[in-house]
């Protein structure tokens, strides 16, 4: 069994202020996310893995962008003639669903997420930009309050603290994600 070695030419890994992210509206035309993790515009909704078992109750995951990077890989997997391969990936902090509140058009509420705890594996990770399908809009519940349970004072938490709960407002992207259902059937 053969081990696969790259290398970051020159030692660099390259930020990006911002990331920009191309979809389908509802209507058919072609429309643009930017995503700036410095803003409250870096929340990113991505398709999900279904799993053999029958999946999840929801299709979609959310993530909060804290960085956008770029390498040059150099290594045994880059093709003849080329000195390195361009790598791009976003770092990010995930959240989940907070079953624990109900939600949905039958109880008349928006979904309720919070983000994993920072002992979880899955807390933070790193993604391809190309599963990102659009920019979300995620509201704090302002009235559930703030905690430092999910992550002590960091980089990737707003200095006072992370709300307790956050709302994904579906209805300014629903009518997008049902366009990217039509697209995938």
């Amino acid at each position: 069994m053969s081990s696969t070695q790259f290398y970051f030419k020159h030692n660099r890994i390259y930020r990006h202020a911002t990331a920009a992210f191309n979809f389908t509206t509802y209507n058919i035309r072609r429309d643009r996310d930017t995503v700036n993790p410095t803003t409250d515009k870096c929340n990113i909704l991505v398709a999900r893995e279904q799993s053999a078992e029958g999946g999840h109750r929801h299709p979609f995951g959310y993530a909060r962008v804290l960085g956008m990077y770029h390498v040059q890989i150099q290594g045994d997997f880059v093709s003849d003639g080329v000195e390195a391969a361009r790598f791009n990936f976003l770092w990010v902090q995930w959240y989940k669903y907070a079953d624990e509140i109900p939600a949905g058009t039958a109880v008349r509420h928006l979904e309720c997420l919070q983000f994993i705890l920072r002992t979880d594996s899955n807390a933070f990770g790193f993604l391809d930009p190309a599963h990102v399908i659009q920019g979300a809009h995620i509201l704090p519940a302002y009235h559930k309050g703030r905690t430092t349970e999910f992550l002590g004072p960091s980089i990737a938490r707003d200095p006072d603290s992370d709300y307790q709960f956050y709302y994904v407002n579906r209805y300014v992207v629903w009518m997008d994600v049902c366009s990217y259902f039509l697209q995938i059937q």
